[in-house]
């Protein structure tokens, strides 16, 4: 254990019972150049657990933390918080790092075994004076804050995470500022961080809890609590003294309080009968209400409505708070100038960083883009093709505006031929690399125009785009110059046409730019278009050199051999068979979601999808995919970003399960994450511009 404890302790104290791999801990006697190390005993013989180099650098600042929350606690009226904070005490959550510690080991002391082998004040405190006695607690902690930080933000790095908390002094609450700050801006513009309930912060929570023996950090953190328990003792966690022993155990009493109350079991539907000879039938009506009917021997009917969710009395006279964000509110304002200062843009070194970030929000703008144009035209007329093609973000409208006008314009330049749209059908986004590509070109286009315009280097211009969030409309109100550099921004955004992009660009007058705007940019919440804005668009778009473009390309397409067409026609069928067992899936989860939501949704495009094989050879399906409510004869319904997943192999076992098919509707959200999945039990990482979803 911490501090030198034996095994047995450890075992003592974490009630543990595996008592065949015990292993024995020890501090080793290391100079300060070779760093912090600790010795274990397995199978009789001594190894050293591998030495962290970075030790020294972060140790003693973590030590100086751990000493300040052992100074708050009562050791000499409990001792046994000394053995807690030296096993339990975490800097990981949503407060500052010794309120941090002091939650954490006050959560381990309520969740103490009945008996415990008594400690006498003077050891205890002997014990907690002493930087050596939180030699694992600051390697844990360091790795928890790093792990959190490398989850909360998907494209961070080890070094650049290191870098942000060495600059906090370990305060994950300054450290996520600083990086977001550091991506976006000015710290008014930041949007809101490390909220307790999004799903985002709570896997983050989890995967910084795996490197401690902290039990219940999630729980700790993102909990609420009934405001007549967290009142009383607020003052004393925020005021920085001596905690008394009275307070502890107040604490105590909240962190073993379950709010909100936890609600009724529900029912199971189904038809029953009892000994008297009634008959109940209880059905679902939809998501936590149900309909019980009993009908007597006499033939007399009841039907009565329950809810399983918890009665609005309590919850609506005190829905509880959470305890980290009551501790986090005082130090939300010291957050300014350290942010300000520190601010990781200008260094090269996070150039990665605020690239990938750009890349997410990029990727938000073809969600939207997808969402605004007709879900039939992207599908059954193979307009998706074109905004998978050379529908590119950059252009004289704003980026979602640009994507869809620059994918009309191609699509109807550069059609499809009719023989081969025949062949395809409808199509979706089955493959999310193709989305990532275009995303890519995009981004590169944009960058490149930025650099043109401002002669400014790759660093600079992403500063940039990060400072302005894409708003470069102060950037297109030059003359034809800004369609020069367009037009040079398309060679580096590798445009599968640049010529021809190049002189639509350069025909664009300032009347059709205000003309194309009007019918495209002042879109409102949910606005799609209708088919025959669509066609007016592509009127205005192509100025009748439609077919001279077209037949221009297709003439240089090569006749392929019969064997790759045998090969093109097998990965058809392929995509199809795929697609329509895709689709079917998404319909039924759909039909299962509008029962509880008490609506019927419509499918529109699939997002993108991703894979992974598991055991017993079962392959676990991640979807993104576009839905509405299903009104019948209007095509115009706003489109809302879905995300689902389900099996190959359908789990029997449904009440054991863990593997239970779910969509869920995906909350806009301006950072997106997304990754593939990892695990059964992997986080559930959206494709497309989302943030962490879990099932909850």
């Amino acid at each position: 254990s911490r501090g030198g404890w034996s095994f047995w302790n450890m075992q003592r104290n974490r009630g543990l019972s595996a008592a065949s791999t015990s292993t024995n801990w020890v501090l080793s006697a290391t100079t300060k150049n070779e760093g912090y190390s600790i010795w274990t005993s397995a199978g009789g013989e001594w190894r050293p657990r591998p030495t962290d180099a970075h030790a020294p650098a972060y140790y003693h600042d973590l030590a100086e933390l751990y000493l300040e929350a052992a100074r708050r606690l009562p050791i000499a009226d409990i001792p046994y918080l000394a053995d807690c904070i030296s096993i339990s005490g975490l800097a990981v959550g949503l407060a500052d790092p010794v309120t941090n510690i002091v939650l954490t080991t006050i959560n381990a002391f309520a969740k103490r075994p009945s008996y415990v082998r008594p400690l006498k004040p003077d050891d205890a405190l002997e014990k907690i004076s002493k930087k050596t006695t939180f030699v694992v607690g600051a390697r844990d902690s360091r790795t928890g804050l790093i792990k959190f930080l490398l989850c909360y933000f998907r494209n961070l790095t080890q070094d650049q995470a290191e870098k942000c908390l060495d600059v906090a002094g370990h305060h994950l609450p300054l450290a996520v500022r600083l990086v977001e700050v550091g991506r976006w801006g000015s710290e008014s513009e930041v949007v809101p961080l490390l909220q307790p309930d999004a799903a985002r912060t709570r896997t983050a929570l989890r995967q910084a809890a795996k490197c401690s023996n902290t039990d219940g950090l999630v729980r700790l953190m993102t909990w609420r609590y009934p405001r007549r328990l967290l009142d009383p003792v607020l003052d004393d966690l925020r005021g920085g003294k001596q905690l008394t022993a009275d307070c502890i155990y107040k604490i105590c009493d909240l962190l073993r309080c379950s709010w909100p109350p936890e609600p009724t079991p529900a029912p199971t539907p189904g038809v029953y009968r009892d000994n008297s000879g009634n008959v109940t039938t209880i059905t679902k009506i939809r998501k936590d209400v149900f309909a019980t009917t009993t009908v007597s021997k006499d033939l007399v009917a009841t039907t009565t409505i329950t809810s399983t969710c918890p009665s609005n009395g309590d919850c609506a006279r005190d829905d509880g708070v959470h305890l980290s964000t009551e501790l986090g509110t005082e130090i939300s304002s010291g957050v300014n100038s350290t942010t300000a200062e520190s601010a990781p843009r200008e260094n090269p070194d996070f150039l990665p960083l605020l690239k990938m970030s750009l890349l997410d929000t990029v990727h938000g703008f073809y969600i939207d883009a997808l969402g605004i144009l007709p879900s039939q035209a992207l599908r059954d007329r193979h307009l998706l093709r074109a905004v998978l093609t050379a529908g590119h973000c950059y252009g004289p409208w704003d980026p979602v505006s640009n994507i869809i006008l620059n994918s009309i314009w191609y699509d109807a330049v550069f059609p499809l031929s009719d023989d081969v749209a025949n062949q395809i059908g409808a199509a979706d986004i089955l493959d999310a690399r193709s989305m990532t590509r275009v995303e890519s070109c995009s981004l590169d286009g944009l960058v490149a125009f930025v650099r043109y315009t401002y002669s400014i280097s790759e660093q600079e211009a992403v500063v940039l785009l990060c400072q302005h969030r894409f708003n470069l409309s102060y950037m297109l109100q030059g003359p034809k110059k800004i369609f020069f550099n367009l037009a040079s921004a398309v060679l580096v955004a590798k445009h599968p046409q640049p010529a021809a992009f190049g002189d639509f660009l350069n025909s664009l007058t300032p009347a059709k730019l205000v003309r194309l705007r009007s019918l495209v940019s002042d879109r409102g919440l949910g606005y799609v278009l209708s088919g025959d804005t669509l066609v007016r668009l592509k009127k205005m778009l192509t100025n009748g050199i439609t077919c001279v473009a077209a037949a221009a390309v297709q003439s240089m397409a090569p006749d392929l051999p019969q064997s790759a067409l045998e090969t093109l026609s097998a990965r058809r069928e392929t995509f199809k068979s795929q697609q329509d067992y895709v689709r079917t899936k998404l319909e039924s989860l759909l039909l299962d979601y509008g029962r509880n939501k008490g609506h019927l949704y419509r499918l529109g495009i699939v997002c993108g999808v991703t894979t992974a094989r598991y055991h017993l050879y079962s392959t676990c399906y991640h979807v993104n995919f576009l839905a509405s409510t299903d009104v019948p004869n209007d095509s115009t319904r706003p489109w809302a970003l879905f995300f689902a997943e389900f099996w190959s192999i359908v789990d029997l076992r449904v009440e054991e399960s863990t593997n239970v098919p779910f969509c869920c509707h995906v909350r806009d959200s301006f950072n997106a994450y997304s990754s593939k999945p990892s695990s059964v039990s992997a986080i559930k990482l959206l494709l497309l511009y989302t943030t962490l979803t879990e099932r909850e």
